[in-house]
């Protein structure tokens, strides 16, 4: 009751990092969350590759804020990011700007995240084929979204072997970003050990004109997503302080009924924290 009376984004129109292209900025993703390693929590939640039992978290956040818009959790073997998208497609809307990586793109769940309003921008892996309708002049280019992995199979074959790729077929009409004034668009880190990687990035996005939102810009504002890892960071370490949390150390939480109970009190204590007086604090 708490985290439904409290959830919900935050930002005002000069709040920084919240809105792009007159959209407010809102960014889904999963995390694990440990359960005690009780027989009971791994036949209710499934175990890892380590034999953990876990629960897989989805959360939708407001990326200028990390205000909680909303949540959903199960099991980790019984469901995936994907199964626990669809759960949360009610709490988006149109005037929202939905930020995800690339686990999340397909046709059937991109077009029940269109159906509710929102407007897209996901990172998209390199292996799908998108064939040009349009290219336009900043480097981008109009395609649409494959309905059937068999569909964009048939096409990455047909490409590897420099046959035509025929009629681009029936789907979601959508923007591919990979190129930025026709420069590839890449991301150059530093990684724990030093090193420096770059590695090539790729967009997908409802937002057609590029004259509204330039890649240029969409490739500044989709590193913006990054803001729910953030949220994480203050739901899963911070918040607790150094230990772990009182509401999961209790004994009770060593039966897959009090699990349940328990993990929605961080994410309702990090909606309180984040929507009361003292959030600026």
């Amino acid at each position: 009751m708490l985290f439904d009376r409290r959830r919900g984004p935050l930002a005002g129109p000069g709040t920084k990092g919240a809105f792009a292209f007159g959209l407010r900025l809102v960014a889904g993703d999963g995390t694990g969350l440990d359960a005690a390693d009780t027989p009971e929590n791994a036949a209710e939640f499934g175990v890892t590759q380590g034999g953990n039992p876990q629960v897989r978290l989805l959360a939708l956040i407001e990326c200028g804020t990390h205000a909680l818009i909303d949540a959903a959790f199960d099991g980790v073997t019984k469901a995936s990011e994907h199964k626990l998208a669809r759960r949360l497609l009610h709490a988006l809307n149109a005037g929202m700007l939905l930020l995800a990586d690339r686990n999340f793109a397909g046709h059937e769940l991109w077009g029940m995240v269109t159906a509710t309003g929102s407007d897209m921008l996901w990172r998209i892996k390199k292996n799908l084929v998108f064939p040009a309708v349009e290219i336009l002049p900043d480097g981008s280019f109009l395609s649409s979204i494959m309905p059937t992995p068999a569909e964009n199979r048939r096409r990455g074959i047909a490409r590897a072997h420099g046959r035509s790729l025929g009629r681009t077929p029936h789907g979601h009409l959508v923007r591919i970003i990979e190129y930025i004034e026709y420069i590839e668009y890449t991301v150059t880190i530093k990684t724990a050990d030093g090193r420096t990687r770059t590695e090539p990035f790729r967009l997908v996005t409802t937002l057609p004109d590029h004259e509204q939102a330039p890649a240029a810009e969409i490739a500044a504002v989709y590193h913006e997503r990054w803001e729910i890892e953030n949220g994480y960071g203050e739901l899963k370490t911070r918040l607790r302080g150094g230990g772990v949390h009182p509401a999961l150390q209790a004994s009770g939480t060593r039966l897959p009924g009090t699990v349940r109970a328990a993990r929605r009190l961080p994410s309702a204590v990090h909606a309180e924290v984040r929507s009361g007086p003292g959030r600026r604090h």
